[in-house]
């Protein structure tokens, strides 16, 4: 209890206070991250308040107009805020989760940036060590650099052509002397056009301090990567990112190629319907101790999905009554939902097999997204299967991927139906059936983990059955290139430890 000017407060009393902002012309954040998921610690530790906090959060939210969603937690409501008080011309410089490039509850944050900024610098750790720039977490972060645009100056032509430069940080640094050095180099070098889908770039801009390699540095036009999942910073790798970047469109990029090979792609959501998620699940039923005649694939485990063809595990039974505090999910909605193609909702990239597989019969799960093809189709769905387990299918999945931890990553559901695949629908019936012969012929052979695709066999068949029958280039140089990647193989780039530059070497860089 403390004594104020109208007599003793007690903590019980409820009270407000204003602290007014100034308009500013940089606003520096490192934001809390927490969220109302997971272990539900939107406002830490005090769980009888908790429920009527997030109420008020997102009322003020919604009253606000604030571009920003409590879902992704309190960092995107703080960048909302922050805003507000930029001026024109200004920056906003931010710490926040990789899952801002391309999470679905972040898209209120891209949305904010994209039509109030340019974003001129994204940068990302690829630094197995330490995927983080914050202290105290593990999660995958990004650091964003973005100038407010102008009313009177910036139309969306203006800034169109305005590079936004991706840092993709091969080692993260361990001083500040080392970030000092790193922003040095970026600032003075000129950073590699990533080139567009019919006329590629093969350049490269290294970030070279003393005689260590830091990192990469890519850019793309402002108004290419606005309205977009943020991408520049899914690999760390600046080819691997060039090959994500132009397969979106249709095309694929070779390093040394002059062009670029146009192959079919569509966004999955026009082929195919998701089936229902884990919760509606665990809303419509329980796991069966017996057979019944709703069959599913329930988990991930590595050790016992081996092979692409895979049985149901489990069956389910419906539900009689709503579980404790949950609705109860009509069955007969979610059932015709049910399909025979499985495609990953989370993944360990570094133990792992496979981000699709294929069941006999039509079945739910509770970590796989169930896929049913809007014209049924039983040799696509054994395309598909394959094509997301390729070199190719897995490159632009793993592009399009919502970032957590390093290898842990996560598909929600409108990153999947949005996310480009081949297009069975417009492919000839001879190619089709020829790859859904070889899908039956490697069916029940083992894989090994997606960590380990530059030596498996039967994932090199996967990329030569596609290369031959629709025409592509070998994929053999790209399989090594993301088999490299730190996500998946959760070693940096550079096989061996590189001793560190001398402080007084780094000093010397920075004169």
């Amino acid at each position: 209890m403390v004594a104020g000017d109208q007599g003793p407060v007690r903590a019980s009393d409820e009270s407000a206070s204003v602290a007014p902002l100034p308009t500013l012309d940089l606003c520096v954040m490192n934001p809390p991250f927490v969220r109302s998921v997971g272990g539900n610690l939107l406002f830490g530790s005090i769980p009888d308040q908790r429920g009527e906090m997030q109420a008020e959060l997102a009322r003020r939210v919604r009253e606000s107009h604030l571009s920003a969603s409590s879902t992704a937690g309190l960092g995107s409501v703080f960048a909302a805020v922050a805003d507000r008080h930029v001026k024109e011309g200004g920056r906003i410089a931010l710490v926040l989760p990789a899952a801002v490039t391309a999470g679905v509850a972040w898209g209120r944050t891209r949305d904010l940036i994209d039509h109030g900024y340019v974003l001129e610098t994204l940068i990302a750790s690829h630094d197995p060590e330490r995927w983080n720039f914050s202290e105290n977490t593990d999660l995958s972060e990004v650091l964003l650099i973005a100038r407010k645009r102008d009313r009177l100056k910036d139309s969306d032509n203006a800034i169109s052509d305005e590079p936004t430069r991706f840092v993709n940080l091969w080692r993260n640094p361990s001083s500040g002397t080392h970030a000092l050095a790193i922003a040095e180099r970026i600032s003075r070098g000129a950073a590699a056009p990533l080139g567009t889908a019919t006329k590629p770039e093969h350049g490269m801009s290294e970030i070279i301090v003393g005689t260590q390699k830091y990192g990469e540095v890519i850019e793309l036009p402002w108004g290419m990567v606005r309205g977009n999942p943020w991408l520049g910073c899914a690999f760390a790798q600046t080819n691997l990112v060039r090959a994500a970047w132009t397969i979106r469109q249709g095309r694929l990029y070779f390093p040394g190629r002059n062009r670029t090979i146009p192959i079919p792609m569509r966004r999955l959501g026009d082929i195919g319907e998701l089936g229902p998620d884990r919760r509606d699940i665990a809303d419509g039923f329980t796991v069966s101790t017996g057979r019944t005649r709703y069959p599913a694939l329930m988990g991930h485990r590595a050790e016992l999905i081996r092979t692409i063809a895979v049985k149901p595990n489990k069956y389910l039974s419906p539900r009689s009554a709503a579980a404790s505090g949950r609705p109860l999910r009509d069955v007969g909605l979610l059932w015709p939902r049910a399909g025979n193609l499985m495609i990953a909702e989370r993944s360990r990239l570094n133990t792992q097999r496979f981000l699709a597989v294929r069941l006999p019969e039509p079945s739910l799960s509770n970590v796989w997204w169930p896929l049913r093809l809007k014209s049924e189709n039983t040799a696509a769905e054994k395309v598909i299967a394959l094509w997301f387990n390729s070199t190719l299918g897995l490159l632009v999945s793993i592009a399009h991927r919502i970032p957590t931890e390093g290898a842990w990553i996560q598909f929600k559901k409108p990153t999947i139906e949005n996310l480009p695949i081949l297009d069975v629908t417009s492919m000839p019936n001879d190619q089709i059936r020829r790859l859904a012969a070889f899908y039956d012929s490697i069916a029940g052979t083992e894989f090994d983990t997606i960590m380990n695709m530059a030596n498996d066999p039967v994932r090199a068949d996967i990329d030569h059955a596609f290369s031959q029958i629709l025409n592509l280039p070998s994929s053999n140089s790209l399989r090594a290139e993301l088999a490299n990647e730190p996500i998946i193989k959760l070693r940096p780039c550079f096989e061996e430890k590189l001793p560190l530059v001398p402080t007084a070497q780094l000093e010397f860089e920075l004169i």
